[in-house]
């Protein structure tokens, strides 16, 4: 039996038709980009949508009620698993954010689909930063579709939007690369927190910190829900142990929100059929809601 609270407005009752929105959604349900058998992620837009649903619009943490906010679901970008076409992405993605004046989230799928996402803000903002939540560094050498290579692809070969100077990675950790990918790093300038870090100073501390590095008036957040501590986040296509807090990582989505230069978020890696009792898709949806948070209050703030 349903339990339906008449003081409790659903999220599902917020207005996602509006023609001026606040925040505008899209979904790209893609996993081919995952080179081990761990897929299912194409699968992440559709169940984040129906958790988000479920929840209510108020925020206890912050006392912000969601409920102002106008939101546009523009749906999913129709991608062919089979025969993967980035300049789909780019030409469909760009057609959806270029007439609108405001904040962006995107479900992924895995975080191949980043790579045509960020170009296609490119095309609209000739230098943008990026603030990439992660375990792993995704800056691999090009080899096929590969969501470990979208990071090495983004800095080369686009015309500058990126350098390594506005790149920070945040959350990476473990026995996952080799010294040469180190080196590679340091030699493009790129900045990064390790979990560690985060837990030592604080993600407050941290995220203040990006935000200082980046040089950038247009900031694009991209959160690989693997950056989460596998205790949280089980189904994902590269469990590991060592990783953020959901708390941390609600309190980083926050304060992006907050941050009006944050217009560009995606979501990538959730993968519900390695999930158990939707415990990664709860993580992944309610750090979506902080960042909304974060948005309906910065409306309410000069």
């Amino acid at each position: 039996m349903e339990f339906n609270d008449p003081n409790v407005l659903r999220f599902s009752d917020v207005n996602k038709k509006s023609d001026n929105p606040d925040i505008v959604i899209t979904g790209i349900p893609y996993d081919g980009g995952i080179i081990s058998h761990r897929r299912g992620s194409r699968y992440g837009p559709e169940k984040i949508r129906n958790i988000i649903d479920s929840y209510s619009t108020y925020c206890t943490d912050h006392n912000e009620d969601l409920n102002s906010l106008k939101i546009y679901d523009a749906g999913d970008i129709n991608v062919n698993f089979i025969d993967y076409d980035i300049n789909k992405i780019i030409d469909d993605y760009y057609n959806i954010i270029k007439s609108k004046n405001s904040r962006f989230i995107a479900f992924g799928g895995d975080h191949s689909i980043t790579e045509g996402l960020f170009k296609a803000v490119c095309k609209l903002n000739k230098k943008t930063g990026m603030i990439l939540f992660d375990a792993h560094h995704d800056i691999r050498d090009p080899w096929r579709i590969n969501s470990g290579s979208w990071g090495n692809n983004i800095l080369n070969g686009n015309g500058g939007c990126l350098d390594g100077k506005n790149f920070v990675q945040i959350g990476v950790r473990g026995f996952k690369y080799s010294k040469y990918y180190y080196n590679k790093i340091k030699n493009l300038n790129i900045s990064y927190f390790t979990s560690l870090n985060v837990f030592d100073e604080g993600i407050e501390k941290i995220i203040k910190k990006a935000f200082n590095i980046i040089d950038a008036g247009i900031i694009y957040a991209s959160l690989d829900i693997d950056v989460v501590d596998q205790a949280y986040a089980p189904g994902v296509s590269a469990a590991s142990p060592g990783g953020l807090t959901p708390r941390e990582l609600f309190k980083a989505m926050y304060l992006l929100g907050l941050n009006k230069r944050v217009r560009f978020v995606d979501v990538t890696e959730y993968s519900p059929p390695l999930d158990h009792d939707d415990i990664t898709g709860r993580t992944a949806s309610e750090a979506i809601l902080h960042f909304m948070c974060g948005v309906s209050k910065s409306l309410s703030s000069p």
